[in-house]
């Protein structure tokens, strides 16, 4: 799941989605990131909602585990920041 690549998430709440000045409760939040993972290497933050992972939308913690586990070496995270949708390419700790 997650911690093979460095991260742990959590299930997005509607509360979360206010804090986070988010219009919908699509995703997961990072929560945490190892210093020493992929996660941190490609720039993931704490703070940061995971909202696609290879172009498919990731509905909460299960379903991104699962696609994680099924996932190559490298995968492609939709991430929103703040304002900002970027794509975050992420591999795999070796």
């Amino acid at each position: 799941g997650a911690r093979a690549f460095g991260l742990r998430v959590q299930d997005l709440t509607r509360a979360l989605a206010e804090q986070l000045g988010l219009d919908e409760v699509k995703g997961v939040v990072v929560t945490d990131v190892d210093p020493n993972g992929p996660a941190a290497e490609a720039g993931i933050r704490r703070g940061d909602v995971i909202l696609e992972l290879d172009q498919k939308q990731i509905e909460d913690i299960d379903d991104l585990g699962k696609k994680l586990d099924a996932a190559d070496e490298s995968v492609l995270l939709l991430v929103r920041r703040g304002d900002d949708t970027i794509y975050v390419p992420l591999k795999r700790a070796e």
